[in-house]
């Protein structure tokens, strides 16, 4: 039972959307840590973009 609602899961979302998904999380994480570490915006901000948008970017389109 739960081997079949685990296919169909895997069905429904692809391997792209699972790969953005984690590093948007990493990315969040990673921008609440820069912000415990220093007062900078812009270093707090190119975390985040680096990790939850740019990374999972390159990564979906080296795979295709």
């Amino acid at each position: 039972m739960i081997e079949r609602v685990s296919k169909r899961l895997n069905d429904f979302v692809s391997t792209d959307a699972k790969v953005t998904f984690l590093f948007v999380i990493l990315g969040l994480a990673l921008w609440l840590g820069a912000q415990l570490i220093t007062d900078s915006r812009q270093i707090q901000l190119i975390v985040l973009f680096t990790v939850g948008i740019i990374i999972p970017t390159l990564i979906n389109e080296l795979r295709e």
